[in-house]
């Protein structure tokens, strides 16, 4: 697998042929005729992939002809997606899944060629003084503190604009050390591209601590939160300032708030709101591609499958031990809100006036009763101090 193969990721080392490499792949041309007539027969495509990878003539040749007569049978897309992946210019092409793909090959090829490396790696903390007993202080979020590390959990490609607009989309897990991984991916909405990404297998609550400060470092980002896994990720977001940049689906209509702050904002996972996720992003890859700059992401786009049954088509995301698909759910759910905001309406709008954030006493209440040993505070005297 390339992801575990990656330079530095492992004690692996990614090797990797193309077919112009192989002997079989020159085949001589009958006469210098043969070999003019040929060249100007080149379509633009067989021109610009020529010029790209550097082929010979005879290796243009070998690929028109094998291609021909071996792949093409009707659907030249799907053709040329098993062929990139039976003969594989790049490493992209060779990791295609063989089953039902949920995202075309072919776009997620041409993507990577535009994707780029992050910025600059690091982690995101606070003022020692805003963190009690090793969570945030519930009062405002403070401004953080960002180092630069090469073993950090954040990724950046873009540090806040002035002026620019953020969405973040949240995949939550257990936070085990060998489990998934709990993952903020984030948009920018002006920029039309991904502008950091948190990954790290992290308690819950230490998730709950970087989603705040990452949210109010890029221009206090709107958070799309999956609600069905680890609602108490939600639940304590709404008991902070957050609250007020928690999405809130405007295209399913409710009547009126939920007694729970996961019925009210972020998304709730089904078979039918997955799909409706993943169709976001196909749509995208073909209309924004730009927006598509993780290499990361995209690796994970390339193993996540679909199964076709006789009603439907179910996206099962990546299967199998040690495939990953946080980083595409996370970006799904940052996209879906990017694009639901725009649609403002009326009952949201009401529902939005109904959701009251918390006073700053009252999520210090909350905060301690839901802390260990903490049951029963009545008084946060001597504990905080207000400001």
């Amino acid at each position: 697998r390339q992801e575990i193969a990656e330079p530095g990721s492992t004690g692996f080392e990614l090797v990797f042929d193309p077919w112009p490499q192989r002997p079989d792949t020159k085949p001589a041309f009958e006469t210098p005729t043969a070999r003019l007539k040929f060249q100007d027969s080149l379509t633009d495509d067989e021109k610009k992939v020529m010029a790209l990878h550097s082929l010979e003539l005879e290796q243009v040749k070998w690929w028109r002809e094998t291609y021909r007569t071996v792949y093409f049978a009707g659907d030249h897309r799907e053709a040329l997606v098993e062929w990139n992946r039976d003969n594989p210019l790049a490493p992209m092409d060779a990791f295609q899944a063989t089953d039902e793909r949920a995202f075309d090959g072919l776009l997620l090829t041409e993507a990577m060629k535009t994707a780029k490396p992050p910025s600059w790696v690091g982690d995101i903390s606070a003022p020692k003084a805003e963190v009690f007993r090793g969570r945030l202080r519930p009062r405002d979020t403070p401004v953080p503190a960002l180092t630069v590390s090469s073993k950090g959990f954040l990724s950046v490609w873009e540090n806040p604009g002035v002026g620019h607009a953020y969405c973040m989309g949240v995949d939550t897990a257990f936070g085990t050390a060998k489990g998934d991984f709990s993952v903020a991916e984030g948009l920018c909405r002006t920029c039309r591209r991904v502008a950091f990404r948190y990954r790290a297998r992290v308690h819950p609550h230490e998730m709950v601590d970087a989603i705040r400060l990452i949210s109010k470092h890029w221009n206090d980002s709107v958070i799309n939160v999956e609600t069905n896994f680890r609602p108490e990720v939600v639940e304590a977001l709404a008991e902070t300032d957050r609250q007020e940049f928690l999405y809130i689906r405007r295209d399913v209509k409710r009547t009126d708030i939920s007694p729970h702050p996961e019925g009210d904002y972020g998304w709730r996972m089904s078979g039918i709101s997955k799909r409706q996720l993943i169709h976001v992003v196909q749509a995208a890859l073909i209309t924004e591609p730009t927006l598509f700059n993780d290499d990361l992401l995209l690796r994970e786009m390339q193993i996540f499958r679909a199964e076709e049954t006789a009603n439907s088509l179910n996206y099962l995301g990546a299967t199998g031990k040690g495939a990953h698909d946080d980083v595409v759910i996370a970006f799904a759910l940052a996209l879906y809100a990017d694009k639901d905001m725009d649609m403002p309406t009326e009952w949201a709008k009401k529902i939005v006036e109904q959701l009251q954030p918390l006073t700053i006493s009252e999520r210090i209440q909350r905060h301690l009763e839901a802390m260990e040993g903490l049951q029963g505070v009545e008084s946060n005297e001597g504990v905080y101090e207000d400001s």
